[in-house]
């Protein structure tokens, strides 16, 4: 992922650690965020764009979990369509210990229906 003029989401644990490899790139750019949900996402608005946290992950030394991705990916659905987002740029890696190829299957699920 690269930084762009569009909307932006990435994975983190709760208090705020990258959890891709696109969002740890982008550390530097990307804003600070600590102790967030689990399973609920955090939007901040910079320049009319949106910049989407999915807390994926408790601390990055525990196993991220599945439940934990899916309630993660309601959220930003939610938030998502609230918003009112067209687009939105994600990396396409793994999230944690999460194949990419398992991500990007859940993101179809979640988001099939809009």
């Amino acid at each position: 992922m690269t930084m762009h003029n569009g909307h932006v989401a990435y994975f983190t644990t709760t208090n705020g650690t990258s959890l891709d490899i696109g969002a740890k790139k982008l550390a530097d750019k990307l804003p600070s965020i600590f102790e967030i949900t689990l399973g609920r996402v955090k939007v901040t608005k910079r320049n009319e764009k949106y910049s989407i946290v999915l807390p994926a992950k408790e601390r990055i030394s525990v196993s991220t979990h599945l439940k934990a991705l899916d309630k993660a990916l309601y959220s930003f659905l939610d938030t998502a369509l609230k918003l009112q987002l067209e687009t939105i740029s994600i990396s396409r890696v793994p999230v944690g210990d999460i194949p990419w190829t398992i991500v990007k299957t859940k993101l179809r699920s979640v988001f099939s229906g809009t």
